[in-house]
């Protein structure tokens, strides 16, 4: 059986050299913008978890930050060793994004969520909350998820779950496939999770795929309910 590993080992070798050498996809530059607006505010180390080749690092190793690429496809962290070199800014960490959540002990400033990992993540609604705690009190986070209404309107054939879950097949060989939700379930999670949404990127944009900046959510008087 085909790991998950190995399908994103695949998509690594599909997809990398049109995102790092050719100008990316309008949906994808309005991301990597809105990324690179944090890469220069604050210190402490920003963390990326799913990735990938690492392009969506760029901006804050520019800026002189420490960054952590979790990934869990081997094939993706040589990658993004090619284009890092031996930059002692990154550091490396082959695991899946819950693994390295549940190891960790350290907070972080910035998180990147991107290339819409919790759509391939077991539960998408624990992998948010953990960013939550790992966010601290003013940590920031941007993340990418599959909005299935878009993509349904686009044809593709999905099971939908009871809890209205759509999961569509992304590739067949090796098989990938990716779940998308409805706005209303996740502005339900966020709640849950304890974020706050402050921004979406590229409203405007057709894309199934929709961007959020989040923070931890707070009470009117100014304190964090979660802390």
């Amino acid at each position: 059986m085909t790991s998950k590993a190995e399908s994103f080992d695949a998509v690594a070798d599909a997809h990398d050299h049109a995102r790092w050498d050719l100008p990316p996809a309008r949906f994808d530059a309005a991301v990597l913008a809105a990324l690179s607006r944090f890469a220069g505010r604050g210190g402490g180390p920003a963390l990326f978890l799913g990735s990938g080749s690492g392009r969506e690092a760029a901006a804050f190793v520019r800026a002189g930050r420490q960054v952590v690429l979790v990934d869990i496809s081997a094939r993706m962290l040589s990658l993004a060793k090619a284009r890092y070199h031996d930059s002692p800014l990154v550091d490396y960490r082959r695991q899946s994004a819950t693994e390295f959540l549940d190891d960790a002990d350290a907070d972080y400033p910035f998180i990147s969520a991107v290339g819409e990992l919790l759509g391939y993540v077991r539960d998408h609604a624990a992998l948010l909350t953990r960013i939550r705690t790992r966010l601290g009190d003013s940590g920031t986070c941007v993340f990418t998820w599959v909005d299935a209404h878009r993509l349904a309107q686009r044809g593709l054939p999905a099971q939908v779950c009871a809890d209205g879950t759509a999961i569509f097949t992304e590739r067949d060989e090796p098989p990938l496939r990716i779940r998308g939700w409805s706005q209303a379930h996740m502005h339900a999670l966020l709640g849950t999770a304890g974020l706050d949404l402050v921004e979406e990127i590229a409203p405007e944009a057709v894309s199934p795929r929709r961007g959020w900046t989040v923070t931890p959510s707070r009470t009117s008087d100014g304190s964090n309910p979660a802390g």
